[in-house]
C-alpha cells in the first residue's frame, strides 16, 4: 500500500531534514565565528601596527642635540619654529589649536571639528578605512580622546578649518 509506504519513508526524511539543518545551523556558526576570529584578528593587528607606527614615531623624535640646533636653524630661516606639545596622542589637535589659535588645551574643539567633518563627508572618507574597520567604528575611535591622528585626519582638518598645513621634518621633505 502506498499510504503504508509513505509512513515508513516519512520518518526518515524527517530525519535528514532535521540532520541537514542541524549541520547548516553547525556551519553558519562555524562561519560566524571564523569571521568574528579574524575581524578580532584585524583588530589585532590594526593595534600591533598602530603600537609600531608609534615606536617609529618616537625613534624619529630622537635627534642629538646637535641635530635639534641644525633643524631649528633651518626652520628659522622659514621664520618658523619649534613649538613643544605634550604627546599625548592628542599632539597632531593640540598643534592645530596651538597654530590656529595659540592654545594647544582647545584641542578637543578641533578633534570635535575633524570629526565631525569626516562624519558629514561619509562618501569622501569612507573607501580608505583600514583593514576593513567599519566607518561608524572609525569615527568613534577618532572621537576618543588621545587617539593619534594620520594623514586622513590632517587632510580632513585643512577641509574643514579651510587651511593648508606645512609639516616640517628633520631630513625629510616639506609636506
Amino acid at each position: 500500500c502506498a499510504d503504508d509506504l509513505i509512513n515508513v519513508n516519512l520518518p526518515a526524511s524527517v530525519r535528514a531534514k532535521e540532520s541537514l539543518e542541524q549541520r547548516l545551523l553547525e556551519a553558519e556558526q562555524a562561519k560566524a565565528a571564523l569571521k568574528d576570529s579574524a575581524a578580532a584578528s584585524k583588530k589585532a593587528d590594526r593595534a600591533a601596527r598602530k603600537q609600531h607606527r608609534k615606536s617609529e614615531a618616537r625613534k624619529r623624535a630622537r635627534q642629538t642635540q646637535d641635530e635639534d640646533a641644525q633643524f631649528e636653524a633651518a626652520l628659522e630661516e622659514l621664520g618658523v619654529r619649534v613649538v613643544g606639545v605634550a604627546g599625548d596622542g592628542n599632539c597632531m589637535f593640540r598643534s592645530i589649536a596651538d597654530q590656529i589659535e595659540g592654545n594647544a588645551n582647545s584641542h578637543r574643539r578641533y578633534r570635535a571639528a575633524v570629526v565631525d567633518f569626516i562624519r558629514s563627508h561619509r562618501e569622501e572618507f569612507e573607501p580608505f578605512m583600514e583593514d576593513d574597520e567599519k566607518f561608524d567604528d572609525y569615527v568613534a575611535r577618532m572621537d576618543t580622546d588621545a587617539e593619534w591622528g594620520g594623514h586622513q585626519e590632517l587632510f580632513a582638518a585643512a577641509q574643514a578649518l579651510k587651511v593648508n598645513f606645512v609639516i616640517h621634518q628633520w631630513q625629510g621633505p616639506r609636506m
